[in-house]
């Protein structure tokens, strides 16, 4: 991604372009992005959606790696906040249902809901990395 310009939009398009203005790639979401994506050390851009998806893309080629849905029996609720990506490779994402998602992309099946209590005692995010998790965050949840 060096050298790139990622811009996600409320159309549910992220583009890239290089820094002569040449569009690289654009990739169409299934809904809405209200915050910035997040690069991953491995070169995945992650970000979440107003429907309730989290999804990976390829930063270099922009094609879906992986999705992940919340809650669909009951209902979806909007991923607006940016994720941050723990030194283990946990993808931590607020929701606008009052939860924090922890998922893991090696184990989408077994992500695990944080509630909200949990969290703000035992979560710390700056700059868009969780720095500190105290507690084992695939073991929490439900």
């Amino acid at each position: 991604m060096k050298n790139k310009v990622v811009v996600a939009t409320m159309k549910g398009q992220i583009d890239c372009w290089d820094f002569s203005g040449k569009n690289m790639w654009s990739y169409l979401a299934k809904a809405p992005i209200a915050s910035s994506p997040v690069l991953s050390a491995d070169g995945q851009l992650i970000f979440g959606e107003k429907n309730g998806y989290l999804e990976s893309i390829d930063a270099k080629m922009g094609k879906l790696l992986w999705f992940w849905e919340t809650n669909s029996s009951f209902h979806r609720v909007n991923l607006d906040s940016s994720p941050a990506i723990t030194s283990r490779g946990l993808v931590v994402i607020g929701s606008y249902d009052g939860n924090l998602y922890a998922v893991s992309p090696l184990y989408i099946e077994e992500q695990k809901k944080i509630k909200k209590n949990i969290a703000k005692q035992f979560v710390v995010v700056t700059n868009n990395m969780v720095r500190e998790i105290i507690f084992d965050a695939k073991n929490a949840g439900n």
